[in-house]
Formats: structure tokens, sequence, C-alpha cells
């Protein structure tokens, strides 16, 4: 990659006023282990947000329903036993850093995305590349992964932990093996 580039993927194409994804998969509960979940979120690019609700099976009958929001370069999490009684809720300068690194990361699905002016690059080799997110007053830095036509592969896990008691967003991890990414 040169210097002061984007993803060859991104170059070109129009950025996405607004995405939205349904996700299917397992989330790490703390001591509960891995659950089922469904999911939507929201994305807009400018400004750059999400909402993320999401519907976690905990037991028979029992499901967690809750959402992981960035707004204003503001995050925050809400998690309640079938939506009414909480059992997760946080927000402040961890949130804000943890939301703003998964929307970096979660721009691998809607790569051109990376484009929009909060974002900056610097190439570190041949098939990867740091990504420098600053918007909230919060800055976050994450390396990506590229295949030989520019996709991106994967964003290793960052420094960044966000706990919230037994729920923990962890490390951010993601990895793409879908050539139809946009």
């Amino acid at each position: 990659m040169r210097p002061g580039t984007a993803p060859p993927s991104a170059v070109g194409k129009p950025i996405p006023s607004t995405v939205r994804l349904r996700q299917e998969g397992e989330l790490r509960v703390g001591d509960l282990g891995w659950l089922p979940f469904t999911a939507e979120e929201y994305y807009s690019t400018q400004p750059p947000a999400f909402v993320w609700k999401a519907t976690i099976r905990m037991a028979p009958g029992i499901t967690v329903i809750g959402t992981d929001s960035y707004l204003g370069g503001r995050g925050a999490l809400d998690m309640r036993v079938l939506g009414l009684v909480p059992v997760a809720q946080d927000s402040g300068h961890d949130m804000d850093q943890g939301d703003l690194l998964r929307f970096l990361n979660e721009t691998m699905w809607f790569p051109s995305a990376a484009l929009i002016p909060q974002i900056t690059w610097e190439p570190v080799d041949d098939v990867s590349a740091r990504a420098t997110m600053t918007y909230g007053g919060v800055t976050g830095t994450a390396t990506f992964f590229f295949d030989i036509d520019g996709r991106p592969t994967n964003m290793p896990p960052t420094d960044t932990t966000v706990s919230t008691g037994r729920w923990c967003r962890g490390r951010r991890r993601s990895t793409t093996t879908d050539s139809s990414t946009a």
C-alpha cells in the first residue's frame, strides 16, 4: 500500500450513507460461555454511528434483549432480561473508545466507509495498513490486513477491553472471506 492511501477495495466506490446488517451467531457472555444471538445493526457514515439491537438466548424461554449504540461519538450498552429487567448498562470513556473501534472494525463489511474523513490510513507493509479514527474527542487505531485484491480480511484484536460485570465485550477481532464485500 502506498503512504496515505485507503484500502484499494474502497477507492472509487461511493460511501454509503446508511447500512443495515443482520447477524446471527454466538456471543461470549462472561461465565455463561457462548450463547446464541440474532441481531440487526444500523450504521451511518456521516456522522459515524451505529445501533446494534440483539436478542440473546440465555436459556429456553429466557432472552436478553439489548442495544450497543455509538451515537454522537458516545458508546452505550443496555441489556435487559426479556427487554425489561436491566442486567448490564454502561457508558463513558471506555465505551466511547470501544465503540469507536467497533465502528472502525466493522467497516470491513462495507469498506468504502473507510474513506470517511474521520479515518486516516498509514501503510504498514504490502498487505496491511494502520487506520486511525478520530471522532467525538476520542481516537482509536487498528491494523487491517488485505488480500491480494485489496479487500480487508482481518483486523486482529486491539489492546482495548471493555468489561461490564458479567458482560464482556472483549477484544475486537473480525475476519472476512466473503468476496462479495462491498
